[in-house]
């Protein structure tokens, strides 16, 4: 995990800053690579942002976006067989 934290990429700059728990999915098509965070928080993900986009070389784009907010799930009903 120490290596994890040296570096500038977006997994090393969300693991330096963002609270523990938080899941990642990353993808790749050509050109593009897109990251999807799921968090119980979006503290200091201005953070990530600023920092990020300070190591971004010529010609690269950092956009970031929001989805929406999570629900959490509802109980089960019990079930009842008579």
């Amino acid at each position: 995990m120490k290596r994890l934290h040296t570096g500038n990429s977006v997994i090393a700059l969300a693991a330096r800053h963002l609270d523990l728990g938080v899941v990642f999915q990353s993808q790749r098509r050509r050109t593009c690579h897109e990251w999807r965070l799921l968090m119980r928080s979006e503290e200091n993900v201005d953070v990530v942002y600023e920092q990020a986009a300070t190591h971004l070389g010529d010609g690269i784009e950092l956009h970031i976006g929001r989805l929406g907010d999570a629900e959490r799930p509802r109980p089960a009903k019990p079930f009842v067989v008579t």
